[in-house]
């Protein structure tokens, strides 16, 4: 790794050499902690005259090499880039770099307390309790401070999902902290530092800092507008007037819908809100209470509670007040369905996260998903998703483009004017579609999983290991591997080139199919069907086989190694037989034309199989047995003919030698050297 003083002369632009050098650097580095240092040091080579064009050239190939490492749209890019976007530009004095620095990685842009309340520091505290499935039932909302509908969604996401809210935050290890939210443009990060507000903020009373860390980023994200609330101040006042659905669209990156409560029987236990919310508690979708009035059994006017559970015994729901344990005793409380039903107005209603269905559009990028039980994402023009998982869930990309998702269980991705890289197809209830437009890369086929391939569309390297590729008419399949029993299907017009075909494997070329450049290694097969056609195969290895129906075709293959092509049916143009490599033309069905058989190479003609053209070169063979063969030729070579067989101008040349056993036949033959033999043994006929 290069030094930092190395780092440093670059950035200052003094030579393009130490510029080169440096981008090295952060290509090897790309952490918090090395990014932070390189930055830092770097601001301190800036003049009185301010950043020069090559430094500010330096600082953008150091952010590009580093979202080469890191994607993006994860932390350190996402701050890194926001930092750029802040005003950066060639003139940028020291201190103005140095407090970008400071805001986007130290988290020193610190929001106004609430008045008669300041920012203390809180780093004693741990982050998050050994017992993260507790936190839900530990946070307050603090005094004077309306953010309820912000709290309740922490309180919520606490208590059906505490797995997203570990993902949210980065601890940085030195008292900051990246937190993670979604706006309409897709993930976003902010840094924050340990200092929250006294009384007057989010707090967790088993002395943990997590809710706090969260509610002060939320104030810095919508102040930068990177959250769905509207930008405000960086104050706990712009937070503090109330609000609905942003802060669970912002931490969730999902849409939200919402229930009313005018119909009992759709409340009450089996009804079909019930079962929806119950539904949503088990699967970590969240679910909100907004109350506009407030009544003797929990409920407050203007507020926002959170639905941590359904009680099935008695139908009732489980409430949780974000005021929390310390500010009311009834923090936690179960509400009937016809109680809710009495207070059916259009401001009291449940607010739920959508049920996996996603938008991606633009510039947004939705990242780290599962979809699950009919969920949907799709991934429009300019949008962009990486690492989704499929789960009964679908997710159609059109015009944008999808990095390595996982498909599973029933699950469907579908490509259509867009492009997938890196997908995995993992069991038979599994499939990637790509049709018109769409373009699909190294997608993996696994254990059954089938990709299909129709009009217009193309996939390139895609690995088949016991799954299946489909390629239908006007789709184009290139680079592919079907490996260990799978298999590619080329129906009429689809069309494939440089697939490798791997034991167990197999490549079906159907009627009106062309298959291009398939190497066919040990223990694969390619099975070329009637009115298909395969263009310039390569089999070579133990148990590597062409096999063909009638009317099938193959040009230029080549037989090595093992590999063998076997004609029961179809023509095959212009075979190569190279060392170890077997033609094998088995019934009248089967036909040869312009074959070459080189030094080790054999061919055999069997029972009424056809060959019309053949040079047999040094060191190879032809056996006819049965079979009927025209202009053949040896040089250097060994051949026989019997059993009926026949042979029609048959030319020996250099020491060439030919046998005419029991029944076979030579019509027609030229000897051209003393040192090449014709043999007609007892029932020959030459």
């Amino acid at each position: 790794m290069i030094e930092a003083e190395n780092l440093n002369a670059g950035l200052s632009g003094q030579s393009a050499a130490n510029v080169a050098r440096a981008t090295v650097y952060a290509a090897t580095g790309g952490s918090y902690t090395v990014t932070l240092q390189n930055l830092e040091s770097f601001a301190q080579t800036i003049t009185s005259s301010g950043i020069t064009q090559d430094q500010y050239s330096s600082l953008q190939q150091e952010l590009e090499n580093i979202t080469k490492i890191d994607g993006a749209y994860t932390y350190v890019p996402s701050i890194f880039g926001n930092l750029m976007d802040s005003g950066i530009a060639v003139g940028t004095s020291a201190s103005a770099f140095t407090a970008q620095i400071q805001k986007w990685f130290l988290g020193t842009d610190r929001p106004t307390a609430l008045p008669n309340d300041s920012l203390q520091d809180k780093s004693s505290n741990s982050l998050f309790p050994t017992d993260i499935s507790t936190a839900y039932n530990h946070i307050d909302q603090g005094y004077n401070n309306g953010d309820c509908y912000l709290v309740a969604a922490l309180v919520e996401t606490a208590a059906v999902n505490p797995t997203l809210l570990q993902n949210m935050i980065t601890d940085n290890g030195n008292g900051t902290y990246g937190v993670q939210f979604y706006n309409g443009y897709g993930s976003q990060y902010v840094t924050v530092d340990s200092y929250l507000p006294g009384y007057t903020g989010a707090y967790s009373t088993d002395n943990t800092n997590w809710a706090g860390l969260i509610e002060k980023a939320y104030i810095q994200a919508q102040a930068d507008g990177l959250a769905y609330q509207m930008a405000a101040s960086n104050t706990y006042s712009a937070v503090a007037n109330g609000g609905f659905d942003q802060p669970l669209k912002s931490i969730t990156g999902k849409g939200t819908v919402t229930y009313g409560l005018s119909d009992l029987n759709a409340l009450a236990k089996g009804g079909t809100i019930y079962q929806k919310i119950q539904y949503d508690l088990k699967n970590g979708i969240e679910v909100l209470f907004g109350s506009n009035q407030s009544t003797d059994y929990g409920l407050v006017g203007g507020h926002m509670f959170a639905v941590t559970a359904i009680d099935d015994a008695t139908g009732c729901y489980v409430f949780n007040n974000p005021w929390g344990p310390h500010e009311t005793s009834n923090y936690q409380f179960e509400i009937t369905a016809a109680q809710l039903n009495s207070q059916a107005s259009v401001n009291d209603l449940f607010l739920a996260s959508e049920i996996n269905n996603y938008i991606v559009r633009n510039t947004q990028v939705q990242s780290g998903l599962t979809i699950a039980d009919g969920g949907n994402v799709a991934v429009l023009s300019g949008g962009q998703s990486f690492d989704i998982v499929l789960t009964n869930g679908n997710e159609h990309v059109s015009g944008g483009k999808a990095f390595h998702t996982t498909v599973t269980s029933g699950s469907q991705l579908t490509v259509v004017n867009g492009t997938t890289s890196g997908s995995v197809l993992e069991n038979p209830w599994s499939a990637e579609t790509v049709s018109a437009g769409g373009v699909a890369f190294a997608t993996s086929a696994l254990n059954g999983a089938g990709q299909t391939i129709s009009a217009g569309g193309v996939a390139s390297q895609t690995y088949a290991s016991a799954g299946n590729i489909f390629v239908f008419s006007g789709g184009n399949l290139a680079q592919a591997s079907a490996i260990a029993q799978g298999a590619v299907h080329l129906f009429s017009a689809g069309q494939a080139s440089h697939t490798l075909v791997l034991s167990g494997g197999t490549e079906y070329v159907g009627d009106g199919a062309v298959s291009s450049d398939t190497v066919v290694a040990a223990g694969g097969t390619e099975h070329i069907s009637a009115g298909g056609l395969g263009v310039g195969t390569l089999v070579s290895g133990a148990g590597a086989s062409i096999w063909m129906d009638t009317n099938a075709q193959t040009q230029g293959a080549v037989l090595q190694a093992g590999g063998q092509q076997g004609l029961g049916a179809g023509t095959a143009y212009n075979t190569i037989v190279n060392s170890g490599g077997l033609l094998y033309v088995v019934n009248a069905a089967g036909m040869a034309v312009s074959a070459t058989v080189n030094q080790s190479g054999s061919a055999v003609v069997t029972n009424g199989g056809v060959v019309s053209g053949v040079a047999v070169k040094s060191g190879g063979s032809i056996t006819i047995d049965g079979g009927n063969t025209s202009n053949v030729a040896l040089a250097a070579a060994t051949g026989s003919v019997a059993s009926n067989g026949v042979v029609s101008a048959l030319t020996l040349s250099a020491r060439a030698t030919f046998s005419v056993d029991n029944g076979g036949i030579v019509r027609g033959g030229q000897v051209s050297d003393a040192g090449s033999w014709l043999f007609a043994t007892s029932g020959g006929a030459g």
